[in-house]
């Protein structure tokens, strides 16, 4: 009878397993932005030769490039020297929005400007995909949205 009990739930564990893996499931997006690596380059390196030069950037800019296998987005902010830019990312299928918030407590207004640098390195795919880059400057309320940008494939 044991046995008998023992088969019939095998029996049932196998069905219903059976069915749970014939369903096609894809939880990940192929399409999708994956972010791979970002960098923060320009006013954040602690190299005082680096960082003098880097006040050389031009103007505010936001910019997509493909180098090899990766989707390069390039976000050059001029800012007060002093500033303590931080960012964070949130991406959603082929959309990213990008937060940079100045996080400075102390000392934080300077008579130079210097040019910081933030570099995201995606994963390249076939799509249309838009960045948006939203900034919240040293005692300020809440996030404006500065730039949008939408980079097609060749």
């Amino acid at each position: 009878m044991k046995n008998k009990k023992t088969i019939r739930t095998l029996l049932i564990c196998s069905f219903l397993l059976a069915i749970i893996g014939c369903e096609k499931t894809d939880p990940v997006n192929n399409d999708g932005l994956k972010l791979e690596t970002s960098n923060h380059l320009g006013c954040f390196i602690d190299n005082p030769k680096d960082v003098k030069n880097a006040c050389s950037y031009g103007s505010d800019t936001v910019y997509a490039t493909a180098e090899a296998d990766q989707l390069v987005l390039h976000v050059v902010k001029n800012y007060n020297c002093c500033g303590l830019l931080n960012d964070s990312i949130s991406v959603d299928g082929n959309n990213a929005e990008i937060f940079i918030e100045d996080t400075c407590m102390q000392d934080c207004l300077c008579y130079c400007l210097c040019g910081f640098v933030f570099e995201y390195r995606f994963q390249v795919t076939e799509t249309q995909h838009q960045f948006t880059i939203y900034l919240k400057a040293i005692e300020e309320e809440g996030y404006e949205l500065w730039k949008t940008v939408v980079w097609e494939p060749e």
